[in-house]
């Protein structure tokens, strides 16, 4: 009995499978949020704030055909300042809001070096190329020359080494070992630093592999490597390997 009763009892502290929504209802009541005079702000952020990525892509979808208007131009135009940002920025596909990020941290004079290490190094050789197809999509050019042609020295080397190599293989611990010391060699073993074998093996290996690297790595090395590079290296190997 007792048994039965324990059976019964785990059934009932079992999570319900939650129900996908009805992205055609939510539709209208986003349309219905931000028609007439005056945008129900409080609709917006409930919706939107409370749904995942790729239900927000249906909801999109869905909102496009059967209230055959663009949601993305609705929320434009009836938001403003950050919330229209952020709102946007919610329900973009994920390629096309990192091709869209790339193309302000490229435009005009100078670059904004952080977003496009954030944009960089942070983000898997597969989302790398989609972005880049984005990017071609949107701005009809070619997202690696645009990159090489803001960047340069061993920054831009680094950059471009990331973006290029498909970095999906990890290497063994035999590897591993080998590269450590080769990145010993390079910096702490010598007088000045040899750049180009930091950037052939951060840039030329997944990211979880660079991240375990530097835990084999000597503290002081790593901060005495990091130290003898200028900011934009610095901040590239912070984001990609996790050095400090």
């Amino acid at each position: 009995m007792d048994k039965c009763n324990h059976n019964s009892s785990n059934k009932k502290r079992r999570k319900k499978k939650v129900p996908e929504p009805n992205y055609v209802d939510l539709a209208w009541v986003l349309r219905k949020a931000m028609k007439g005079w005056g945008t129900d702000d409080k609709v917006l952020v409930q919706i939107i704030g409370s749904h995942t990525y790729d239900q927000l892509q249906k909801l999109v979808e869905a909102y496009n055909i059967n209230v055959k208007r663009d949601l993305m131009h609705d929320i434009h135009d009836e938001t403003n300042h950050n919330f229209r940002v952020t709102l946007k920025a919610l329900i973009t596909e994920k390629a096309t809001y990192d091709a869209e990020c790339l193309q302000t941290a490229l435009k005009g004079f100078g670059t904004n070096d952080e977003a496009l290490i954030e944009l960089t190094c942070t983000r898997s050789p597969d989302e790398i190329k989609a972005m880049f197809a984005a990017y071609k999509k949107i701005n009809g050019k070619d997202a690696e020359k645009d990159i090489s042609d803001d960047v340069s020295g061993d920054y831009g080397k680094l950059i471009l080494a990331v973006c290029q190599n498909e970095r999906k293989s990890t290497p063994d611990k035999t590897q591993m070992e080998k590269d450590v010391k080769a990145l010993y060699e390079a910096g702490e073993a010598k007088l000045g630093t040899d750049e180009q074998v930091f950037i052939r093996i951060l840039g030329s290996n997944p990211r979880a592999y660079c991240e375990e690297l530097s835990k084999h790595m000597p503290k002081r090395m790593a901060t005495r490597y990091l130290l003898s590079f200028k900011k934009k290296p610095v901040l590239i190997l912070r984001k990609h390997s996790s050095l400090l």
